[in-house]
């Protein structure tokens, strides 16, 4: 006899969503915030570089609490959100991997990178492994030599066509909408792939493929 299922009321089963995604989102918001206040003396841009250090800090922090023996990575067991969001060893440790990379890898202090941009791409780091939108990875072209640029655009295309395709179509599983995602990502790398993205976009899409 089948047993009704029960919706708890203020969308309280979206909690776990929000839980995954809270370093990505923590990121996003901190350089929203960056943006809107601006960097207009050198005093905002200490403060505007601490406070961006403290967000890439707590969200690196609570994506490592991920992976503890009882953290998320153990518990969730079924993709979130319709299938696009995923939580896994695999999936959480390699946005670790990738947030980790791009918090060094773009840090200000080395020039070329503002705070707010800072946290954008730390922000891309850890979503990539972990959110099955293949248009993300069109985040990544911006740091693709300029050379590249027609074909950037060709990937981006495909990266948006299939995105759509995985939004739109509510019939493909959780692990079609997966290996589109992948196979996607792929075709970025191949398409735009000689920029600092690509070996980062090689680990998202074989979290993706999960190919062991």
């Amino acid at each position: 006899m089948p047993v009704p299922q029960l919706t708890p009321p203020g969308h309280l089963d979206q909690h776990s969503l929000l839980v995954a995604l809270t370093p990505v989102l923590l990121c996003l918001i901190t350089a929203l915030a960056l943006r809107i206040i601006g960097t207009r003396s050198a005093a905002q841009a200490r403060a505007a570089l601490l406070l961006g250090m403290m967000s890439v800090l707590a969200a690196l922090g609570l994506q490592a609490l991920f992976l503890l023996p009882w953290g998320p990575a153990a518990a969730y067991t079924e993709p979130l959100a319709g299938g696009l969001v995923r939580v896994g060893w695999l999936e959480s440790g390699s946005a670790l991997l990738l947030g980790a990379w791009a918090a060094w890898y773009w840090r200000p202090w080395r020039g070329g990178s503002s705070a707010a941009r800072w946290s954008l791409r730390v922000a891309l780091g850890l979503a990539l492994p972990v959110v099955a939108l293949p248009a993300l990875a069109i985040a990544a072209f911006a740091d693709v030599p300029a050379v590249e640029g027609r074909r950037c655009w060709l990937a981006a295309a495909l990266a948006v066509l299939v995105t759509g395709v995985i939004v739109a179509v509510p019939q493909l599983s959780p692990d079609c909408r997966w290996w589109l995602h992948g196979v996607t990502l792929a075709g970025c790398v191949a398409l735009a792939g000689r920029g600092p993205w690509a070996i980062p976009l090689v680990i998202a899409l074989v979290a993706a493929l999960r190919f062991w």
